[in-house]
């Protein structure tokens, strides 16, 4: 067909549908309204289980069901290793199908790819790539995000204020100035080989010093970063509240980026420029509490393709804010008012950097991911939905920072719509949806309790760790139980044949005959053989022997649950809403859509090549024209 020119895909990890639309049609969110109005929207958007990141994404990139191209899991389990190591779904070489990107190549086509997970190490070759690995936690930064403070909190890093000695040119202070110390660079590098991420470890950090000064004779009220003891010199001045702009330091270690050369990019006496910024979130006048946050560092490389659009877009836009993930509020770090300001200015970059992208290179496809969506519901959306909030203030409260973040994506969508003409192809897709859970059940508990799975305490460290000796069963990260099978695993106890299918059978029976204790309702909702989970699009040797998911109230924000799974405010359905040419307007689909249809559907559109291990069909419901 080929009538679209240009392809832009906005990705919201778990973006709940109800809610999405509900603020649509109350014109809450006026860009995602017009994508709607002027195309169409479907209300039976399904996605496959597990309802995951890695896994999803990638069916979304391909086209295909996690069964084929490999991405079975937020992990992936090869045959062969142990039961308990995993390889990263993030990987971009643990997948074994053909991205759209790599296909649209073949004619000729450039993509650009802002964060869309699971795409890193790149496999495009005339594109652009900002990262794609991890959705925190990510293996480009030289450091993670750290809270130092005089009270401890879980992670936090523990600090001591004493009198300040040997400071240059100390500023007027009306009370005895303090003094303390914070750490920041890599003590961990990471590293790509194959299907395997190795970290490496350094101890060289860099230093910086905190002077703490009374300057208007209320108590306490500024700090004073430096590299050296000089206050003339400051990398920082900050009062409480307050982040500094992003601070630029040499860091030591080095690129380890398998796509990269250290000899094509020699770094300055083994160092690596990376970016910061730092918050003094809390200093009480007596000076007894300090705390002071510190973001992910970026390095000026490592995590764009071409290596020349780092500095390139750290010069005109700045560096690249690598995502602060959920747990910075989960620890008690960050109240969830700064927390969305993080999320703010990150997608602020977001927009900057696509509309300088957009102006100045050519491009035929645009892929971009946004994960707030998914960050903002695991940090509220307990407490916001009233299934489960402790009251109604509480639920109010928490709806109303979801709908700040998704007033923000609407915000942030409309500036990058603005880039582009009519006759461009506009999807927004989410990868599966969210919601609240009542309580959670330990499948190792369910295992343990069935005779399966066996622990033992190590005498060395009093930990308890697996007695494989005795262990018939394991369960490997969402969705997957293993038979710890004699021939396929290092420890297997297992017989093939007959004792093995006695053992399926027994963890099935534990997972079906498992009731909550308190309502006695079901704890699972499926149980099966591997063979009988090619329905759901799990098979293959990166499966488990027995795939299984949980009723809603027993599962996760995400994760766990079939992908129809639905309680409280929120569901499981993927989002979807496709706009442009050849596109009906103001249209519902009513059929049902999968995620593998994504990229069939706009390789049709554009007139490119399928990806060829891509499962799925056209929507040809959607077209104007259906012949």
């Amino acid at each position: 067909m080929g009538k679209a020119k240009k392809t832009l895909v906005f990705g919201l990890d778990a973006v709940i549908a109800e809610l999405l639309e509900k603020w649509i049609y109350e014109g809450k969110l006026p860009n995602f309204a017009r994508l709607v109005r002027e195309g169409v929207i479907a209300k039976h958007c399904l996605v496959p289980l597990p309802t995951l990141t890695p896994p999803n994404w990638t069916t979304i990139a391909t086209g295909a069901w996690p069964g084929t191209h490999g991405i079975t899991d937020f992990t992936v389990h090869h045959p062969g290793d142990p039961l308990d190591k995993t390889c990263s779904g993030f990987n971009s070489n643990e997948c074994l199908s053909e991205y759209i990107w790599t296909a649209a190549e073949k004619v000729g086509k450039r993509s650009i790819l802002i964060k869309w997970p699971a795409s890193w190490p790149p496999k495009m070759k005339r594109g652009i790539q900002i990262d794609g690995c991890h959705v925190h936690d990510c293996i480009h930064e030289i450091d993670g995000p750290h809270l130092f403070s005089t009270v401890r909190y879980p992670k936090s890093i523990k600090i001591e204020l004493k009198r300040a000695e040997g400071w240059k040119d100390i500023p007027e202070s009306f009370k005895p100035p303090l003094e303390t110390e914070i750490s920041l660079g890599s003590i961990r590098s990471r590293k790509i080989v194959g299907r395997h991420v190795i970290d490496e470890y350094f101890e060289k950090k860099v230093t910086l010093h905190v002077l703490i000064i009374d300057s208007n004779r209320e108590g306490y009220d500024q700090i004073i970063v430096a590299r050296k003891k000089d206050a003339s010199k400051p990398l920082a001045k900050l009062r409480e509240g307050e982040w500094t702009d992003w601070i630029f330091l040499d860091f030591p270690g080095s690129l380890r980026d398998p796509i990269l050369s250290l000899e094509k990019f020699p770094l300055k006496d083994g160092s690596r420029l990376g970016a910061f910024r730092l918050a003094l979130l809390k200093l009480s006048r007596d000076g007894k509490i300090l705390k002071i946050y510190s973001t992910s560092i970026s390095p000026d490389r490592g995590l764009f393709y071409p290596e020349n659009i780092g500095p390139e877009l750290t010069q005109k836009i700045g560096p690249f804010p690598i995502e602060c993930g959920f747990f910075g509020v989960m620890r008690g770090w960050l109240d969830v008012e700064t927390f969305i300001k993080v999320l703010e200015d990150r997608y602020r970059w977001f927009v900057d950097a696509s509309k300088y992208l957009m102006r100045k290179y050519n491009w035929d496809l645009y892929f971009i991911q946004f994960h707030s969506p998914d960050l903002i519901a695991h940090v509220c959306l307990h407490e916001a939905d009233p299934l489960t909030a402790k009251s109604e203030e509480e639920s109010q409260r928490n709806m109303q920072f979801i709908e700040k973040v998704y007033r923000n994506l609407d915000e942030s969508i409309g500036e990058i719509l603005e880039e582009v003409d009519e006759d461009a192809l506009k999807i927004v897709v989410s990868d599966h949806g969210a919601h609240t859970y009542l309580r959670h059940f330990s499948i190792s508990k369910v295992l343990e309790d069935a005779g399966l799975l066996t622990f033992r305490i190590d005498p060395k460290t009093r930990i308890r760790r697996v007695d494989w000796s005795k262990t018939k069963a394991y369960p490997v990260e969402m969705v997957h139980i293993y038979v710890n099978l004699k021939g396929r695993d290092p420890n297997g106890i297992v017989k093939p044949g007959e004792e093995y299918e006695k053992v399926r059978d027994q963890i099935i029976n534990a997972l079906c005959n498992c009731r909550d204790p308190e309502t006695g309702k079901k704890v699972f909702s499926i149980a099966l053989r591997k063979e009988d989970a090619r329905i759901l699009g799990l098979y293959g040797e990166r499966v488990g022997d027995v795939i299984y998911a949980v009723n809603p109230e027993f599962g996760h924000i995400h994760g766990n649950t079939l992908p129809t799974s639905k309680i409280g405010i929120g569901s499981m359905r993927g989002t979807l809403i496709i706009s442009g040419p050849g596109i009906k307007k103001n249209y519902v689909l009513k059929k049902t859509v999968w995620l593998t249809q994504i990229a069939p559907t706009i390789s049709y559109l554009m007139g490119i090549p399928i990806p060829k291990d891509a499962e799925g069909a056209v929507i040809y419901e959607a077209l104007e024209d259906t012949d």
